[in-house]
Protein backbone atom coordinates (compact mmCIF):
# COMPACT_ATOMS: atom_id res chain seq x y z
CA UNK A 1 0.00 0.00 0.00
CA UNK A 2 0.89 3.66 -1.04
CA UNK A 3 0.54 4.51 2.25
CA UNK A 4 2.61 2.37 4.15
CA UNK A 5 5.52 3.16 2.06
CA UNK A 6 5.01 7.26 3.21
CA UNK A 7 4.84 6.18 6.62
CA UNK A 8 8.24 4.07 6.66
CA UNK A 9 9.77 8.05 4.42
CA UNK A 10 7.93 10.10 7.62
CA UNK A 11 9.45 7.98 10.18
CA UNK A 12 12.40 8.40 8.86
CA UNK A 13 12.28 11.87 8.11
CA UNK A 14 9.47 13.02 10.65
CA UNK A 15 10.03 16.55 9.50
CA UNK A 16 8.36 16.41 5.94
CA UNK A 17 4.76 15.44 7.39
CA UNK A 18 4.83 19.04 9.25
CA UNK A 19 5.92 20.46 6.43
CA UNK A 20 3.66 18.88 3.81
CA UNK A 21 0.59 19.88 6.87
CA UNK A 22 2.08 23.42 6.77
CA UNK A 23 1.94 23.95 2.70
CA UNK A 24 -1.16 22.57 2.63
CA UNK A 25 -2.60 24.98 4.44
CA UNK A 26 -0.92 27.47 3.28
CA UNK A 27 -2.50 26.76 -0.62
CA UNK A 28 -5.76 26.34 1.01
CA UNK A 29 -5.46 29.82 1.87
CA UNK A 30 -3.90 31.30 -1.35
CA UNK A 31 -6.75 29.38 -3.35
CA UNK A 32 -9.16 31.51 -1.21
CA UNK A 33 -7.41 34.88 -1.98
CA UNK A 34 -7.06 33.72 -5.33
CA UNK A 35 -11.16 33.46 -5.49
CA UNK A 36 -11.12 36.60 -3.54
CA UNK A 37 -8.73 38.27 -5.92
CA UNK A 38 -10.79 37.09 -8.86
CA UNK A 39 -13.64 38.44 -7.45
CA UNK A 40 -12.27 42.17 -7.02
CA UNK A 41 -10.58 41.84 -10.60
CA UNK A 42 -13.95 41.29 -12.54
CA UNK A 43 -15.53 43.96 -10.26
CA UNK A 44 -13.03 46.60 -10.76
CA UNK A 45 -13.24 45.28 -14.51
CA UNK A 46 -16.74 46.19 -14.74
CA UNK A 47 -17.03 49.11 -12.61
CA UNK A 48 -19.62 47.35 -10.63
CA UNK A 49 -20.18 45.22 -7.75
CA UNK A 50 -20.06 41.63 -9.44
CA UNK A 51 -22.71 39.83 -7.34
CA UNK A 52 -22.26 36.07 -9.50
CA UNK A 53 -18.64 35.92 -8.49
CA UNK A 54 -19.04 37.07 -4.81
CA UNK A 55 -22.22 34.88 -4.68
CA UNK A 56 -20.20 31.64 -6.51
CA UNK A 57 -17.45 31.98 -4.14
CA UNK A 58 -19.81 32.80 -0.83
CA UNK A 59 -21.40 29.62 -1.29
CA UNK A 60 -18.43 27.65 -2.34
CA UNK A 61 -16.37 28.13 0.75
CA UNK A 62 -19.93 27.76 2.87
CA UNK A 63 -20.84 24.70 0.94
CA UNK A 64 -17.83 22.56 1.12
CA UNK A 65 -16.97 23.81 5.13
CA UNK A 66 -20.11 22.84 6.03
CA UNK A 67 -20.50 19.64 4.03
CA UNK A 68 -16.88 18.45 5.18
CA UNK A 69 -17.66 19.24 8.52
CA UNK A 70 -21.09 17.40 8.55
CA UNK A 71 -19.02 14.06 6.71
CA UNK A 72 -16.26 13.82 9.40
CA UNK A 73 -18.81 13.85 12.20
CA UNK A 74 -21.28 11.40 10.28
CA UNK A 75 -18.56 9.35 9.04
CA UNK A 76 -16.02 9.26 11.32
CA UNK A 77 -13.02 7.68 9.69
CA UNK A 78 -9.20 7.11 11.47
CA UNK A 79 -6.41 9.32 10.38
CA UNK A 80 -3.58 7.64 8.96
CA UNK A 81 -1.39 8.97 11.12
CA UNK A 82 -3.37 7.59 13.99
CA UNK A 83 -3.23 4.43 12.24
CA UNK A 84 0.41 4.31 12.14
CA UNK A 85 1.31 5.71 15.23
CA UNK A 86 -0.40 6.57 18.55
CA UNK A 87 1.59 9.57 19.51
CA UNK A 88 -0.30 11.43 17.51
CA UNK A 89 -3.44 10.31 19.43
CA UNK A 90 -6.52 9.13 17.67
CA UNK A 91 -8.08 11.38 15.37
CA UNK A 92 -11.42 10.13 13.90
CA UNK A 93 -11.93 13.01 11.33
CA UNK A 94 -10.05 12.10 8.09
CA UNK A 95 -12.82 11.61 5.82
CA UNK A 96 -13.13 14.08 3.21
CA UNK A 97 -10.41 15.80 3.34
CA UNK A 98 -11.43 19.85 3.67
CA UNK A 99 -8.50 21.25 2.72
CA UNK A 100 -8.96 19.50 -0.83
CA UNK A 101 -12.39 20.12 -1.08
CA UNK A 102 -12.24 23.35 -0.84
CA UNK A 103 -10.05 23.87 -3.36
CA UNK A 104 -11.73 21.49 -5.82
CA UNK A 105 -14.94 22.98 -5.39
CA UNK A 106 -13.91 26.61 -5.89
CA UNK A 107 -11.62 25.77 -8.93
CA UNK A 108 -14.48 24.35 -10.57
CA UNK A 109 -16.62 26.80 -9.49
CA UNK A 110 -14.49 29.23 -11.46
CA UNK A 111 -13.67 27.08 -14.27
CA UNK A 112 -16.48 27.80 -16.59
CA UNK A 113 -16.11 31.77 -16.14
CA UNK A 114 -12.43 32.26 -15.92
CA UNK A 115 -10.48 29.04 -17.19
CA UNK A 116 -6.93 29.94 -16.53
CA UNK A 117 -7.85 30.90 -12.66
CA UNK A 118 -10.16 27.50 -12.23
CA UNK A 119 -7.31 25.73 -13.95
CA UNK A 120 -4.97 27.00 -12.02
CA UNK A 121 -6.54 26.35 -8.77
CA UNK A 122 -7.90 23.09 -9.94
CA UNK A 123 -3.74 22.04 -10.32
CA UNK A 124 -3.09 24.26 -6.35
CA UNK A 125 -6.51 21.29 -5.30
CA UNK A 126 -3.92 18.53 -6.50
CA UNK A 127 -0.95 19.23 -4.61
CA UNK A 128 -2.80 19.88 -1.67
CA UNK A 129 -4.48 16.56 -1.68
CA UNK A 130 -0.47 15.18 -2.10
CA UNK A 131 0.76 17.11 0.61
CA UNK A 132 -2.44 15.69 2.50
CA UNK A 133 -1.48 12.81 2.15
CA UNK A 134 2.08 13.33 2.48
CA UNK A 135 1.36 14.19 5.52
CA UNK A 136 -0.55 11.02 6.99
CA UNK A 137 -3.84 13.41 7.60
CA UNK A 138 -5.71 11.64 4.92
CA UNK A 139 -5.90 8.00 2.64
CA UNK A 140 -6.07 8.40 -0.88
CA UNK A 141 -9.57 7.58 -0.95
CA UNK A 142 -10.92 10.46 0.99
CA UNK A 143 -8.50 13.06 -1.06
CA UNK A 144 -10.77 11.18 -4.42
CA UNK A 145 -14.20 11.39 -2.73
CA UNK A 146 -13.06 15.08 -1.94
CA UNK A 147 -12.33 16.02 -5.59
CA UNK A 148 -15.79 14.32 -6.63
CA UNK A 149 -17.28 16.21 -3.91
CA UNK A 150 -15.87 19.59 -4.81
CA UNK A 151 -17.03 18.88 -8.73
CA UNK A 152 -20.48 18.32 -7.85
CA UNK A 153 -20.92 21.05 -5.77
CA UNK A 154 -19.22 23.12 -7.95
CA UNK A 155 -21.73 22.05 -10.93
CA UNK A 156 -24.79 22.79 -7.94
CA UNK A 157 -23.30 26.20 -7.80
CA UNK A 158 -22.81 26.61 -11.74
CA UNK A 159 -26.17 25.28 -12.07
CA UNK A 160 -27.84 27.13 -9.38
CA UNK A 161 -26.23 30.78 -10.97
CA UNK A 162 -27.18 30.49 -14.23
CA UNK A 163 -30.72 29.51 -12.89
CA UNK A 164 -30.87 32.54 -10.86
CA UNK A 165 -29.74 34.43 -13.78
CA UNK A 166 -32.06 33.55 -16.19
CA UNK A 167 -34.89 33.91 -14.02
CA UNK A 168 -33.66 37.21 -13.40
CA UNK A 169 -33.11 38.51 -16.65
CA UNK A 170 -36.91 37.45 -17.69
CA UNK A 171 -38.27 39.90 -15.32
Amino acid sequence: MLTDAMFAVIKEVPGVARLASLASDGLVAIVVLVAAATWLAVSFRERRFNWVVAIEVGLGLFLAISIAGWLKVTYPELRPISYYTSEAGQHFDSFPSRHTLIATTLGFTLLPAYPEVGAGTLVVALAIGILRWIALEHWPIDIFVSWLLGMLLAIFINELTRFIMRTRTRR
